[in-house]
């Protein structure tokens, strides 16, 4: 990757299987850790869609363009349907969604965009929901945007946190004027992750929703 892809600048497009805790394949399969190393690579686009449609407009943008592409994706299936007109997207745009009037924003990205949409919905809770689609580069456009809003932002992430996104915004966030703005972290810690169903191991490593809401939930009582 680094001396036959990266450095010769080819525009050569990855499909990085089995992205996040992948359950009963062991623990040797666990891919939690790409995006700390893949970051350190000069030159390239690190990405990862929430849905169907949005991974094939990725992959689409990713052959329109000649910088080097991974496409993260995590095991198992989700619902598919051929887009008719396929949509080039800008290298290192994210979106957002707002549940309700927000009153905090969660920073995530892949099946986790929505998840927490609908979990914001069931909860009545006012939320903002990024969709962080690029890990490299980020947007700095809307990073700007977040902090601006002067609400309690937290960085949802299921791979390391150790050079994953929250490390990606903080690195961003130091090279702009001014101190680094505050924000909480919920990822996974600079270990290895055992063996177990992802339900499981979410849960014992303080990554599931309901860890997530849990931490909202107690930030909006703080608010009051």
């Amino acid at each position: 990757m680094l001396h036959d892809v990266a450095r010769q600048h080819l525009p050569v497009v990855f499909g990085v299987d089995r992205a996040g805790l992948v359950g009963e394949d062991g623990d040797t399969h666990q891919g939690i850790y790409d995006i700390a190393f893949l970051r350190t690579i000069p030159d390239i686009v690190i990405c990862q869609p929430k849905d169907s449609p949005e991974a094939q407009d990725l992959l689409y943008s990713a052959f329109c363009n000649e910088d080097p592409c991974f496409i993260r994706y995590p095991r198992g299936s989700a619902l598919h349907q051929r887009k008719e007109k396929l949509e080039k997207i800008e290298t290192g745009t994210w979106t957002s969604f707002d549940e309700g009037k927000p009153e905090q924003i969660v920073i995530t990205y892949g099946p986790e965009v929505d998840r927490v949409r609908e979990k914001a919905r069931i909860n009545g809770m006012g939320l903002r929901v990024v969709n962080a689609r690029f890990f490299k580069p980020v947007d700095r456009t809307m990073l700007r945007e977040i902090f601006a809003a002067g609400l309690p932002v937290t960085v949802f992430e299921t791979d390391v946190s150790q050079g994953g996104l929250s490390s990606a915004i903080r690195d961003e966030l130091a090279g702009q004027d001014g101190p680094v703005p505050a924000f909480h972290v919920i990822g996974l810690p600079d270990a290895f992750i055992p063996h177990g169903s992802v339900r499981t191991l979410r849960r014992e490593e303080g990554i599931s929703l309901e860890d997530l809401f849990d931490w909202l939930e107690s930030r909006r009582g703080a608010q009051s």
